[in-house]
């Protein structure tokens, strides 16, 4: 028995450059400008991880007032919203720069869905996530 042949003709040309209809994109990028639905979208979602990320007892203005007193965190804030790296190359926000987002209040920053906590802050947070851990483990001992 011979396999029934599709009627279907296929077409597996290469297309390359302009005339590839998948590199759209690449020949008209979008105008960053202006602000799009796809911009607010991921504004507001910044500004949702840096609200939802700030332990239960550290408050945002707390966070926001210490990122504005940390050298390196306005660095930072600098280089994402300029897109001009050059000072922080050897930072280890460089590594990680396209995983970065800069809030709209231009003061914090968060790297995916985690807020950068500046360095007058780091202690206080370790020991506010080893406060509540300490507290699950002691309901569940009761």
């Amino acid at each position: 028995m011979e396999p029934e042949t599709s009627s279907i003709q296929r077409n597996n040309q290469a297309y390359t450059g302009a005339t590839n209809p998948a590199d759209y994109l690449s020949h008209h990028p979008m105008d960053i400008g202006h602000d799009t639905v796809a911009t607010k979208s991921v504004k507001q979602h910044v500004n949702f991880i840096t609200a939802s990320s700030i332990p239960k007892s550290m408050t945002l203005s707390e966070v926001q007032e210490a990122s504005e007193a940390d050298p390196k965190i306005q660095a930072v804030i600098k280089a994402v919203t300029s897109q001009n790296w050059t000072t922080l190359k050897t930072s280890a926000y460089f590594k990680c720069r396209e995983q970065l987002a800069v809030n709209t209040d231009r003061k914090t920053i968060t790297k995916n869905s985690k807020l950068c906590i500046p360095k007058a802050l780091q202690a206080k947070a370790i020991q506010l996530a080893h406060q509540g851990t300490k507290e699950v483990e002691n309901q569940g001992a009761d």
